[in-house]
């Protein structure tokens, strides 16, 4: 009988399938295929429901819409800014990726097709889960577990919450890194790596760490099965996996941001100040000070988020080589200043997810190898706690906390009639959740930038100019009082005319 392929042939020196298996392969394929695709529909969904009844935030989905807008216009110029953040394009990140988006913003594609990109990339990273898991074990039934728990991670789903980031965009080229990577297909590993960078200057801590853990597999090959040709070229792999990742890191962080933002990495200040002025003195001083790292290990939100991290993937991360790429990240939330690092539900969790998702793949198809009967306790642990996760800690439908998303507006006529009324090439300062929606434009503020300074630029120095608006839009019952006090002076100091004032809505022009 005639079967199709889905999943390229192994290396004659991998794990093969056993004869008559082939159905199962593209039954696998196919099965993790559309609950990938409905995870995309529902998440996507879910996202550009919250945009459109203005539940998204100009910070960071207006910034990086306005990255993408701004790049799709420029190209590579270095003298494109970023309004909403007070910082040249590539010297806030080095997000490569968009130059491959580009030409949608050039076609004037709105922010939700941002938020589509992300879904469906996302949602593709099921499918190396699913061959890795199956290839590992021999086993199509775990590699279909395995992508269930991919998709049912919280942070996953949470990623769709946040709108877009571009380092989301990482996950699933380093999920198939390792597939090509196990299949010594070393071109396309390439590929996947590239890719991988592109998202984030970060992201080449992770491809390092991934390298080291591909070298060590490969020690560990040799050490079980001799030296051959296919151990030594998984070696050098996984040596130019890290040199790649490690270089890439470097270039960025220490020449491509610092000159075009004429000052160190900004991220520096904003989060490690207490350990250093600059990137080596801080790296130096958590090296040399472990009892620092232990003591805000042992911090009341570090262990919730860590748990948040693990239990949904029964813990099993901690056994596996592959959760080292997720060390660098890690160190980096648990010893940053602010809190939302430290939460499940922001973006700070997305390189940590492929290096977690390897790893539990590793001791799962490792025990389900070794005893079958201990694979399969493992895996129905690892299920168990998906699920359990994905209810009580996710924003799945019919999850606990499927109610942060923002699915109606009482003011949204409103609010859409005042965005129409702003002309498209106006300077504009919005609130946090209107900001997404004028951020094609070369002039966008957070309010209460720039009448009042608030995370702009690396520091107070860099704040804007109040007569760089023309056009305030809010909701002012929705401002803090601090924020509320600025506008009161806005509106005293006689600048602006009220366009209008309705349903909580308020529309300023300046005279």
């Amino acid at each position: 009988m005639t079967t199709f392929h889905t999943e390229p042939s192994l290396h004659p020196n991998m794990r093969t399938v056993q004869p008559g298996t082939q159905r199962r392969v593209s039954a696998l394929t196919c099965a993790v295929g559309i609950a990938a695709m409905i995870w995309a529909l529902g998440i996507a969904s879910l996202a550009i429901a919250q945009h459109r009844n203005y539940g998204s935030w100009g910070f960071d989905f207006g910034i990086y819409d306005q990255v993408w807008w701004l790049i799709g216009r420029d190209g590579v110029s270095s003298s494109s800014f970023i309004s909403m953040r007070g910082m040249p394009v590539w010297g806030h990140h080095v997000n490569a990726v968009f130059l491959l988006l580009a030409p949608f913003a050039r076609l004037g594609m709105s922010a939700e097709f941002l938020i589509v990109v992300q879904a469906v990339v996302l949602a593709a990273g099921a499918l190396p889960v699913a061959w890795l898991g199956r290839t590992r074990s021999g086993s199509a039934g775990l590699g279909g577990a395995c992508a269930a728990a991919y998709l049912l991670h919280p942070a996953l789903g949470w990623l769709g919450w946040v709108s877009f980031h571009p380092e989301a965009l990482a996950v699933t080229p380093l999920l198939f890194a390792v597939w090509f990577a196990r299949t010594r297909r070393y071109g396309r590993l390439a590929l996947c790596i590239g890719l991988a960078l592109s998202c984030r200057e970060d992201a080449g801590l992770i491809v390092a760490m991934l390298g080291v853990a591909l070298m060590i597999g490969a020690a560990v090959a040799r050490f079980r099965s001799g030296p051959h040709r296919g151990v030594r070229s998984d070696a050098v792999a996984g040596l130019v996996t890290f040199a790649s990742g490690l270089g890439w890191f470097f270039v960025c962080s220490r020449w491509l941001i610092p000159t075009a933002l004429g000052r160190d990495v900004y991220y520096i200040d904003r989060f490690y100040a207490r350990f250093g002025t600059t990137m080596s003195e801080v790296a130096v001083h958590l090296a040399t000070h472990p009892g620092t790292m232990a003591s805000l290990t042992a911090e009341p939100q570090s262990r919730t988020y860590l748990l948040d991290l693990f239990l949904p993937l029964g813990g099993l991360p901690l056994l596996g080589i592959s959760s080292l790429s997720a060390l660098p990240q890690m160190v980096a939330a648990i010893a940053a200043d602010s809190p939302y690092v430290r939460d499940i539900r922001f973006q700070y969790t997305a390189l940590m997810l492929p290096g977690l998702m390897l790893a539990t793949v590793e001791v799962l198809a490792g025990a389900w190898r070794r005893r079958r009967a201990v694979g399969r306790v493992l895996l129905g642990w690892v299920l168990l706690c998906s699920v359990s996760a994905a209810f009580v800690r996710g924003p799945l439908p019919g999850s606990l906390a499927a109610w942060n998303w923002k699915l109606a507006e009482p003011a949204r006529a409103t609010l859409d009639r005042a965005v129409a009324m702003v002309p498209s090439d106006a300077r504009v300062a919005a609130a946090d959740n209107i900001a997404p929606h004028l951020s094609h434009r070369r002039a966008l503020y957070d309010f209460p930038n720039p009448f009042g300074w608030m995370i702009y630029g690396s520091s107070q120095a860099d704040a804007a100019k109040p007569t760089d608006v023309d056009w305030v839009l809010l909701q002012p019952d929705q401002l803090s009082d601090r924020h509320r006090v600025v506008l009161n002076e806005v509106r005293a100091s006689g600048a602006f005319d009220t366009v209008l004032d309705e349903d909580g809505v308020l529309l300023l022009r300046r005279r």
